[in-house]
């Protein structure tokens, strides 16, 4: 099951994090609960409170995750959490986290969807429940109970029956009794003139005899009757179970016939699908087709185009040189007359000390041994590297060792040209060397260090940085600052405040480290909050903040425009070319020879 959210302890602050949207009508999505370190022998207790305003218990595993169920999903609106953690005697409460729920549609009655895997699953599923409910419902217990009847009324049968049986055994016994005692009256009957008395004695218990054994007879008859009854009720209990059992067959025929008519209507379905889909990947294989002749057209189109840009770039590039090298004699002409003008007026021997320098005009306005020329201007070697590098040559050598921080950079990649020796890992990283995704993990961050949370971050070594990002105000009780030290410690040798709670965010520049790694220091407990207000930090090489650009990096040696930052870790000797930006380097080339003219004829 998927997680929607995280909930962040921080202290006694909860945040939610990695939010996805939750729609009206979701069910077993989970959420997990993320325990602040500090708090790790702690058993977390978190409850719910759904829109019926009943409040429940979570589930919540050794994992922190728990699973919210279908009645959170009910209705659109706001679900609220609360947590809060218990040791031994102490409990902490750490307040209420919301949840939204967005407006859906779609519940349980909703109608059959257009997708035939579907709505056949569905088909199948309702016909598979609808059976099983009618059986357990209607028909299982009916017969059940049938079933009881007729093993009940069978054992009655059998008891009645052997009470027959020993009922009939006993009158047998009494009817052989009753023959002896009329025998035994015989016998004495010669005698009865002796004993009157005795013989009567007899008779009367042979009429004894004889009433008992007609009572025995009686009893036999009702047993009789008894059992018949019981034979009958159990025969029409097994007719009523028959008519019963028919029922249900015949319900049965009429879902089978309901089920082969939707196999029928499944099988035209597919067939129909299969004809659809040949039909649409003919149509897509002749997009296609027409795709590849549009692109080779346009890729045709764009390479002639780049060549005549090329070639219209050389020129240009030509042109000014040109211009800039008749401007340049135009100075130096300009230069030696007025030398020769002045010939009369100075003393030619300035002496040996200022072998090398021109003459210019000082404050005070007379004329002194000097420099002409502006500071900022390229000298020729530098010149020569950039003209080097004319459309008609895009790839620029390099022979990369170490750190390196290489300007006017394309998005491309460099190419090897010998293969590359030692063993080092070689990564390359755009203009910005702030990772936003590394720094939101707090794995990486070296948690409550003399009350800091601290982030290494890999810089090229012996660059000047700078720093730029959003404007974030006071008072939001934390700082951060950058430090070459690893352990939280003061470094007055790196004043470079990022956020100060009383001022707010401060950008500017510092010198990198000796060892590539720079700290980036945080107010302990406060890194999430510092995170949310600096997404769009910056950190790049330079004196002047440009504009942002996010973090990216590459091991497979790319190159990023506009400059890219090549990072070595170990020994290695890589010579390779990189493309550069001749437009870039072109415009900067201009700035320079533009400040070059406005200077020599400022100071001619």
């Amino acid at each position: 099951m998927m997680i929607v959210a995280k909930i962040i302890q921080e202290g006694h602050t909860l945040t939610l994090e990695d939010l996805k949207q939750t729609f009206q009508y979701s069910a077993n999505l989970k959420i997990q609960f993320i325990k602040d370190h500090k708090y790790s022998d702690y058993q977390v207790i978190g409850f719910y409170r759904n829109f019926a305003n009943n409040e429940y218990l979570l589930n919540i595993d050794n994992d922190g995750i728990f699973i919210l169920g279908k009645d959170i999903f009910a209705k659109k609106g706001i679900v609220e959490f609360s947590f809060s953690l218990i040791k031994n005697d102490e409990e902490v409460h750490l307040g209420i986290v919301k949840l939204e729920i967005k407006y859906a549609f779609g519940n349980d009655s909703a109608i059959l969807p257009e997708e035939q895997e579907t709505w056949i699953s569905v088909v199948s599923t309702v016909v598979k429940e609808q059976v099983s409910h009618i059986w357990d419902k209607d028909y299982k217990p009916q017969l059940e109970e049938n079933l009881n009847i007729i093993d009940t009324k069978t054992e009655e049968i059998k008891a009645a029956a052997s009470k027959v049986k020993e009922d009939a055994v006993e009158s047998s016994n009494s009817a052989k009794s009753a023959i002896e005692s009329a025998g035994v009256a015989q016998s004495s009957a010669n005698a009865a003139l002796e004993a009157k008395e005795k013989a009567l004695e007899y008779m009367a218990s042979a009429e004894r005899s004889k009433n008992s054994a007609s009572n025995y007879a009686d009893q036999a008859n009702l047993a009789k009757t008894e059992a018949q009854q019981s034979a009958t009720s159990a025969s029409n209990s097994a007719s009523n179970a028959l008519e019963s059992s028919n029922k249900a067959k015949e319900h049965l025929d009429s879902i089978n016939t309901a089920v082969n008519s939707f196999n029928t209507d499944y099988a035209s379905k597919v067939e129909d699908f299969n004809t659809n889909v040949e039909d649409a990947n003919t149509a897509l294989d002749t997009k296609i087709e027409q795709a590849n002749t549009d692109l080779d057209k346009k890729m045709e189109d764009a390479n002639t185009s780049l060549d005549t840009k090329i070639s219209e770039a050389n020129n240009t590039i030509d042109v000014k040189v040109a211009d800039a090298t008749v401007q340049a004699e135009k100075a130096k002409n300009e230069a030696d007359r007025a030398v020769l003008a002045m010939d009369a007026k100075l003393d030619k021997n300035q002496g040996a000390e200022n072998a090398g320098k021109t003459m210019v005009v000082d404050a005070d306005g007379n004329i002194v041994p000097g420099s002409a020329l502006p500071d900022n201007v390229y000298t020729q070697e530098e010149v020569d590297s950039l003209l080097q590098d004319k459309m008609d040559i895009p790839q620029t050598n390099i022979n990369i060792i170490q750190d390196v921080n290489i300007p006017f950079t394309m998005n491309s990649t460099f190419k090897i040209l010998d293969s590359i020796a030692g063993e080092a890992t070689v990564k390359t990283v755009g203009k910005n060397l702030f990772d936003f995704d590394y720094a939101s993990s707090l794995n990486n961050w070296t948690l409550n260090v003399n009350g800091w949370d601290i982030l290494p971050i890999r810089v090229p070594k012996g660059y000047i940085l700078v720093t730029s990002g959003d404007k974030v105000g006071p008072m939001n009780r934390y700082y951060a600052y950058f430090s070459k030290k690893a352990d939280g410690s003061v470094d007055t040798s790196l004043n470079n405040y990022l956020y100060n709670n009383s001022v707010g965010s401060i950008y500017g520049t510092f010198t990198g480290p000796v060892d590539n790694i720079v700290y980036l220091n945080v107010t302990k407990n406060q890194t999430s909050v510092f995170l949310k207000s600096f997404k769009n930090l910056q950190l790049e090489v330079g004196r002047v903040a440009t504009d942002y650009q996010p973090y990216m990096e590459s091991l497979e040696l790319k190159t990023f425009s506009p400059c890219t930052n090549v990072l070595v870790d170990g020994e290695t000797t890589i010579n390779c070319t990189y493309p550069k930006d001749i437009l870039a380097v072109v415009e900067a080339l201009e700035k320079k020879v533009l400040n070059l003219q406005e200077a020599t004829i400022k100071n001619v």
